[in-house]
Formats: structure tokens, C-alpha cells, sequence
């Protein structure tokens, strides 16, 4: 694979090559390159023009100042895969750098524990003291598919003023922290987003199962997968890591072993992200039954948001309609990067953007994807 810069936006593009061993030159120097040799984006058949028209609209969307890589898939089949500008160490970007993925880490956290579920080693409406002892008299109701849809009444990272998220914190420390904060509401009774929630089943998991998250999240997910550009806490070792940044300058992480375990500490590409989600959903790693319910509406959330319609959550994923169409969603921000991973089942259509800024990063891409999506459904 090679990378081709475009002059007028100054993406970096994926080039790839049919040909083992040795291939071709692909044309820098004025080489004549058959077709047959170079393989960009859709090669089994072109798209049609107004479907062209929104992947470029896709590309073009992206923020000012964006610094990151872009891949959109469709049946499999790559329509767009691409990186722009360079990180916070001045690093360029490539398609396959591995960013922080952020809270995009909670489908992969609510999928280890579905797991669990399924091999009868925990069950959904186990309430929390069975795993958490510690936890108060008032959380006896809280159950793990409280934590699961964002409904157990904890808060957000706010509800612990006194941690710093930046250096490292002993696991009975965190859980105390966690189980002194005090519930916003009655469990079950509203939708409340809480990281707080994915650190305590990561935790539980671990309890389950006596192994280290991140080889428990390697064992269950990465390994049978072949996601091999993704890992838990540290880097991929197959890919080069991209350096957080606030407004280009450098920016300190969060402290991923310890603290944001479960909930924010997962690295990936764009690449194997947008293999994930119909990887879990098609595969023999969850129960057909279990799949449904992760992908289905547990919890209401909005009527809208950032261009989403009908938003809900549920296992580890939001749910939502995004041009008429069924997706599920999830995105995600922390110090020095923001990520977003949207599919849409039917058509099969997977969008994976992760910056190495902090960006905001629906508003921008939601109505290219809108159209993108507009023009699958038509015959």
C-alpha cells in the first residue's frame, strides 16, 4: 500500500495493489500503470455518479483544521479511505494510525460482558452488590443492564470531582471513588450518560472471568476477529500511534490503564473499526438473540441529535434513524481526540472518523452521510 496526497485538500489516500511481490510503480513518475494492478475504493464495480457526489461531499465535510483518517465502507467494499494533516507531535497522519477511540470503547466493553452473559457466567439482571460489594444500600436496585443502557442513575465523570484522570489510580481506590458518588436519579426511571457505569463492568468482568481486562477484551473480541490494529490501554504494536492535540499544540492523555478502563481506553484504526460492528453482529461471538438485543432500543434518548432522529440506546450502542434509515452509533471525546463510528446494518454501510483533535465531528459529517445513505436506499 502507498499514499497519494491531493493537492487541493491535502487528503492522504489509500492506495492498494492487486499484484503479490513486487508491484508495479504506480505512476509518480509518469509510468504507464494498468488498471488491473491498482485497486481504489469500489473495484468490482464503479458507483454510480450521484453516489461519487456524496462520498466526496463526505470528504469535503470535514471541519477545518481536521487532523485525522476517514474510512467508509459499503458491503465490505471501500468507498473512501483517507488521512489529513498531522498529529500533535507534528507526525503525518496515515490511514492507518491508530487513534484514542474514546468512548466508542463502551461497544466493545458491552460486548465482552454480553459474552459473559451468554455463557451463563453473569446474568444481565444481576444487581450490582452481587459484584460490587462495597456498593451502597441505595444501589441494591442498580442492575448490570442499568450500567449497560445508561439508566442506573450514576453520573457522569463529574460525579467524582476529586480524581485525576490523568495519572495512574489503584483499582480499590476508583471503585471507591465511584461507589461514594451520588445517584441522580432512581435506577431505571431515566437515560443518563455515565463512563462511571462501563468502569464498573469492566471491573466486573474481570471479576468473572480472574484475567486482566485487556486480555480479556483481546481473548473474546481482537483475537477471534482478526481486529489486529486494535488494543486495549497501550498502542496497537502493528501500527504507529497518533499524538493528541488541542487546537494543533500537543495535549496530555487521559490515563488509560487505570482510570478510563472500560469506558475510554481502547486504540484502534479506522480500518478495523469499520470492520467491527458487523464483525460482532455477524459472527458466532454472541448469540443471534443477544445480537438483536445490543443492537435494539433499551433506552429513549432524544428526538434528535446532531443530525440523528429517533436516538435511543442499547447495549453499548445508540440507536437512531439517519436519513430514513435504521443505524446504530456511538461517539466519543477525550483530551487530544475525538471519534465517531456509525453503521448502517442495511444497507451496510460503515462510516470511521477519528481525529487527533479535539473536534466535533457529527455536525460536520451527518449530512454528507445523509446523502451517502439517501442514495443506497434508492434502487
Amino acid at each position: 500500500m502507498i499514499w497519494r496526497t491531493d493537492v487541493e485538500s491535502g487528503a492522504t489516500f489509500a492506495v492498494t495493489t492487486r499484484a503479490a511481490g513486487n508491484p508495479r510503480p504506480l505512476g509518480w513518475g509518469g509510468e504507464e500503470v494498468s488498471s488491473a494492478d491498482i485497486r481504489i475504493g469500489r473495484p468490482e464495480r464503479r458507483p454510480k455518479s450521484s453516489m461519487l457526489e456524496a462520498t466526496e461531499l463526505l470528504r469535503r465535510s470535514l471541519p477545518g483544521g481536521f487532523r485525522g483518517a476517514v474510512r467508509l465502507d459499503r458491503n465490505g467494499v471501500v468507498l473512501l479511505d483517507f488521512a489529513i494533516g498531522a498529529d500533535g507531535a507534528g507526525v503525518a497522519i496515515r490511514p492507518s494510525t491508530a487513534f484514542q477511540i474514546a468512548s466508542v470503547t463502551k461497544t466493545f466493553t458491552a460486548a465482552v460482558v454480553l459474552t459473559l452473559a451468554d455463557e451463563g457466567l453473569l446474568s444481565l439482571d444481576d444487581h450490582l452488590p452481587t459484584w460490587i460489594p462495597e456498593a451502597p444500600r441505595g444501589w441494591s436496585q442498580i442492575t448490570l443492564r442499568h450500567l449497560l443502557t445508561h439508566t442506573s442513575g450514576l453520573p457522569h465523570w463529574a460525579g467524582i470531582p476529586s480524581l485525576d484522570m490523568y495519572s495512574p489510580c489503584e483499582r480499590a481506590e476508583l471503585i471507591s471513588l465511584i461507589t461514594s458518588a451520588p445517584l441522580q436519579n432512581p435506577p431505571g426511571t431515566r437515560w443518563s450518560y455515565s463512563s462511571l457505569g462501563f468502569v464498573l463492568l469492566a471491573h466486573i468482568a474481570e471479576t468473572v472471568y480472574q484475567c486482566p481486562w485487556a486480555s480479556l477484551v483481546a481473548r473474546r473480541l481482537l483475537q477471534p476477529l482478526g481486529l489486529h490494529e486494535t488494543a486495549v490501554a497501550v498502542p496497537p504494536w502493528t501500527t504507529v500511534a497518533a499524538h493528541g492535540s488541542r487546537n494543533g499544540e500537543a495535549s496530555r492523555s487521559f490515563d488509560l490503564a487505570t482510570v478510563n478502563l472500560g469506558t475510554g481506553d481502547i486504540w484502534s484504526t479506522t480500518g478495523d473499526l469499520a470492520r467491527w460492528p458487523c464483525a460482532i453482529s455477524r459472527t458466532a461471538i454472541l448469540s443471534p438473540a443477544t445480537r438483536q438485543q445490543m443492537l435494539t432500543r433499551q433506552a429513549a434518548v432524544a428526538a434528535s441529535d446532531d443530525g440523528f432522529t429517533d436516538v435511543g440506546y442499547g447495549y453499548g450502542w445508540h440507536t437512531a434513524r439517519c436519513a430514513g434509515i435504521r443505524v446504530v452509533f456511538h461517539g466519543g471525546d477525550q483530551p487530544g481526540f475525538t471519534s465517531l463510528l456509525v453503521w448502517a446494518p442495511e444497507p451496510d454501510v460503515t462510516l470511521a472518523v477519528l481525529s487527533a483533535d479535539e473536534i466535533k465531528l457529527a455536525p460536520a459529517v451527518l449530512p454528507a452521510l445523509v446523502q451517502l445513505l439517501g442514495e443506497t436506499a434508492r434502487p
